[in-house]
Order: C-alpha cells, then structure tokens, then sequence
C-alpha cells in the first residue's frame, strides 16, 4: 500500500477587522477626549506656571490630541491596533490610580495618625473628628464657632482681602496631641486676651504665621503667652497660612496707630514657597505701595461676613456626600493620586521658589514702616522638621534659601535669632522640640524662643 506523505496546505485564516473599526474609532475619539480635559482643567485650576507644568499640562495633551485625529484617517489596521494600546494603556493608567487611590491618605489624615500615637503614649484620649466635624458639632449645640481656615480660603476679591478671623468667636485650631485645641477670638479676629485692643499703649507686636498664631498647643503654652510674661502689652497678630507679603500687609493694617516700639517677625522655613502663592493674589502685591490701605480695622463686620460666608460654604460641600463623591470622581478621572506618586508638577498656579529679591524687598518695606514710628523691627527664624532629620513637607528650595534669608536680613541691618542653633544647643536631638514628625512646635519649644527673645531685646 502506498502512503502518501504529502502535507495538505494549511488553510490560513484572515481577521477582518471590518467590525472593529467603529469601536476602534470611539476609543480613538474618546482618548483624544481624555487628554483634552487635561488643558481644560488645568485652566479651571488657575493653571501651572513652571516650564514644567505648562508641559506636561498644555503642549503634551494638545500634541497628543492632534496626533489621535491625525490616526482616524490611517488605515483600518493601524486604527485598530492604535486602539488596542489605548485601552491596555488606560486600564494600566486607572488600575493603578485606583491603588493608589485606596491607599491615599489627605495630610491631615496623615496628621490625625500622629495626633493618635501621641495620645495613646501619654494614656490620653484620642478625638478623631475632623475641624469641620468639630465646628458642626459645637454649632448643634447652640455655640457659635468658626474654623482655622488656610489662606486661600480667606481670599475675597479685589474689594476685601481679610488678614485676620472671625471676631469674638470660638475658633478652633487643629488636633495634634489627641484633642482640639481651640480659643475666643479677639476684637480683630486674633489670637489674644480680650480687650487688648483697648490697652493705653501696646509695646510689642508679634507677626507670623502658624507658628506666631499659637496653633496646636494649649492657651498657655502659645509664642504670645510665654512673651506676654514679661511683655504683658504684646498683641498677637500671626495668622495660619501667612506668608511675607501678609506679614506685611498686617504691619501696614493694624501697627501705624498702635506705634508698638517692638515688632517680632517670625519667619519660618517654608515662608518663601508661601510667598510663591502670595504673588498671585492682587491686593497683598498693592501693600508694595506704602500708601495702600483696606482700612480692616474699620470693616471687621464685613470681614466676618466675609470668612463666615466661605465657611458655611465649604461646610454645605463636606456634609454633602454627593458633592464628595463628584469630587473623588473627578480626583481619579484627572489621575490625582498617579500624578502625586510620580511627582508631576502640580496643577497649582505657584512658579518656582524662590524670589529673594521679592523678600528683600517686603523686608525693607517693613522695616522702613516700623521705623517711622520710631519702632524696633527684629526677625526670628524658625526652624521645619527636616531641617532635623523629619519627613519632606515643604518645598526644598525654600529650606536651601535660608542662608540668603539670613543674608537679607543682616543687609538691612536687622538684629535677628536663629532658633535651630538655640534648639541644637539645648537638646541632643531638637526633633524633640516637635509634637510629632508632622507637627508644631512643643510649648516647651515656645517657651525657648521667648526667652531667646527676651535676651535680644533691649531692656526697658
């Protein structure tokens, strides 16, 4: 019998990837779609000004949208396989946003994680509530209250730009060691006794930030507490979120008719990226001109309209979980949490730090103004975290500047103190001055710096 060996040719079998092309085309169009709300939001969001941002948010999505509409006219083929990568790429893209996304915790969920550890070290108990939570708790019990708010929150306009709070209110501040630390604003909105304001002299002024305000440490332990020890006519005018030009335009604001013979400015590390963010707001750049004035101290009522408006606000979006959920829904649509992990320039309209020359000029200014009254104007520079081994929190550049801030300051012939050299000089490890790796200042800490400065100032 004979066998045929021969091999019977293998039929081969075409794809038609006829039926392929409308979906191929959606998901080309849909791409396109996608990466044209990028420049989209971006403007929303005030948009980026770094070579940077103005990249990867404008130039990079428009190439890429020209080069999608540009691939509906290849061929069927091309098309496809175009779309094929689109899809791999997009499901990669948002499964791992979506990771990250779970495992994303806001700072100050970070900073209530290091509040906890605190308490449970000392055996104290732990509230877990956010700041809104507590302020819409203590408004259902029939107490007026308002909350620390950053100083984007405060912005009003080109009419009214608030420097201070809310006035006579209980304002509550933050929670870094377990509970709320809170206070009964002055006449002005500030951190300081009742009545102040009415003092036949006031001999010192405090200007600041966070750190001058008396955030998250109790009443007693507060910068303006430990100086009102010996300089019991001290007005506490430091606001969370201030940054140079504030500081400024509050000397400006409030000190001319008050002629206090000593103004403390505490400048802390990370006041020039603060100053980055200020340059864009119109009215603070206006305190340039020495004659500039929004006259805050004869429009408190609108002041607080203002600030209770924004609040009352942003309380309506937190309580309602459908405006929330848009919110996230949006947040992973833009890819938020990927774009954070990578560390793609931000969407924020903040250029690079830092503008020195900008600083050298504010610091003049004020110390031009303190003196025409014949005041003192002295600087005390305040140490971050990291300069001691903590985690990054701020922009590096604006902690690398601290030497031409200290040049700066010696140029104009100011008298000043470093206190982490102070803080270096009383511990082996000044990261003990801190509450937690997140955090303030300890009232120890505070306590250190106001006997720094007693010794600086001239004695009376």
């Amino acid at each position: 019998m004979e066998i045929d060996n021969q091999q019977q040719p293998i039929e081969k079998t075409h794809f038609d990837v006829n039926h392929m092309i409308p979906w191929a085309n959606r998901l080309i169009i849909t791409a396109a779609l996608l990466f044209l709300a990028a420049p989209v939001y971006s403007f929303w969001r005030g948009g980026p000004e770094t070579l940077g941002g103005i990249l990867v948010y404008y130039l990079a999505p428009f190439g890429a949208v020209g080069t999608l509409l540009l691939l509906l006219r290849r061929t069927p083929h091309t098309r496809v396989n175009v779309a094929i990568a689109i899809a791999t790429t997009l499901a990669t893209v948002y499964l791992a946003e979506f990771v990250f996304y779970l495992e994303f915790r806001p700072d100050y969920r970070v900073q209530l994680g290091e509040a906890e550890k605190v308490a449970n070290a000392h055996s104290m108990p732990f509230d877990p509530r956010s700041r809104l939570d507590v302020v819409n708790d203590l408004r259902s019990s029939g107490r007026s209250a308002f909350p620390m708010m950053g100083p984007t929150s405060r912005i009003g306009g080109r009419d009214l730009r608030p420097l201070g709070g809310v006035a006579n209110i209980l304002t509550v501040l933050c929670n870094e060691s377990g509970q709320y630390i809170s206070y009964d604003s002055d006449e002005r909105g500030f951190n300081n006794p009742k009545e102040i304001w009415a003092l036949p002299e006031i001999t010192t002024a405090v200007i600041g930030d966070s750190y001058a305000h008396g955030v998250c440490v109790r009443e007693d332990s507060t910068l303006g507490t430990w100086i009102r020890e010996k300089r019991a006519a001290t007005l506490n005018l430091g606001i969370a979120g201030n940054g140079p030009l504030a500081e400024l335009a509050t000397i400006r604001e409030y000190l001319p008719t008050l002629r206090p013979q000593i103004v403390l400015w505490f400048y802390y590390d990370n006041d020039l990226q603060d100053l980055q963010r200020e340059r864009s707001e119109e009215i603070l750049l206006r305190y340039l001109d020495p004659r500039f004035r929004q006259e805050l101290g004869h429009r408190q009522d609108a002041v607080d309209r203002q600030l209770l408006r924004v609040v009352d606000s942003v309380m309506k979006i937190e309580s309602s979980a459908t405006r929330r959920g848009w919110r996230t829904v949006v947040s992973i649509l833009m890819v938020d949490h990927l774009r954070q992990r990578l560390r793609i320039p931000p969407l924020d309209p903040v250029a690079p730090c830092c503008d020195l020359d900008l600083f050298s000029r504010i610091m003049s200014e004020a110390k031009e103004t303190v003196t025409s009254w014949g005041g003192h104007l002295f600087v005390i520079l305040l140490p971050a975290h990291e300069r001691f081994g903590g985690p990054p929190w701020f922009d590096p550049a604006a902690l690398a500047a601290k030497p031409s801030v200290q040049a700066i300051v010696d140029s104009l012939d100011i008298a000043s103190v470093d206190v982490a050299t102070l803080f270096q000089s009383h511990t082996a490890d000044p990261r003990s001055m801190f509450i937690h790796p997140y955090s303030h200042y300890t009232g120890e800490a505070y306590r250190l710096i106001a006997e720094a400065v007693h010794q600086m100032l001239p004695h009376q």
